[in-house]
Order: structure tokens, then sequence, then C-alpha cells
């Protein structure tokens, strides 16, 4: 399901949401420069919760960035961190040199 936010009839941001058997996953949201800290993407979750409600989810899921705004308004809507993934950059393989 795609869900697009307007605001005084402007397209203010969007999200996605696809449904598994009871469980929701709450993705790919995003809200335009203009638009932000202004409620949008709080409000794009809260539609999408209510979305999968309507059609049988009992649990939700999205995954975020630690301390970052979209975690901080999942946990508004009662979301709670159940862990923690660090990514870790590795520079690719050089070429095997000639000898």
């Amino acid at each position: 399901v795609l869900v697009v936010a307007t605001v005084d009839g402007d397209d203010a941001g969007t999200a996605a949401l696809g449904i598994s058997g009871e469980t929701a996953l709450l993705c790919s949201a995003a809200v335009l420069p203009a638009f932000r800290r202004r409620g949008v993407h709080q409000a794009l979750l809260a539609a999408r919760l209510a979305i999968a409600h309507e059609r049988g989810a009992t649990a939700a899921a999205l995954k975020t960035v630690a301390d970052s705004p979209v975690e901080r308004s999942a946990t508004k809507l009662g979301f709670a961190r159940t862990g923690l993934h660090r990514r870790v950059r590795r520079d690719a393989p050089q070429p095997a040199r000639e000898q």
C-alpha cells in the first residue's frame, strides 16, 4: 500500500506498507524538506498503522536509524527498539598484483 500525505492540497510525503500474515512492515517513508518538522512523518506512520489494523495486522515493524527523527516519531506511537545493528565499512578487496 502506498500512502501519500498532503498539506493544504500539496503532496508532502509518501510511505509504503506491506502486510504478511498478521504482521505489517512499514517502509520507505519520505517527507519533502519544506514539510519536515510539521508532523507529516508521524501522520504517515499513524495512517499506515490504521490501514494495517483494518486489514487484520496485529503487529507492526519498521527499520530505522537509532536516535533519528524517524525513531522518535515511531516511539511516540508506541514502537520500541528491539535490536540494534551496527554497520562496519569494509574496503573492497584490492586486485592481486602481478609479480
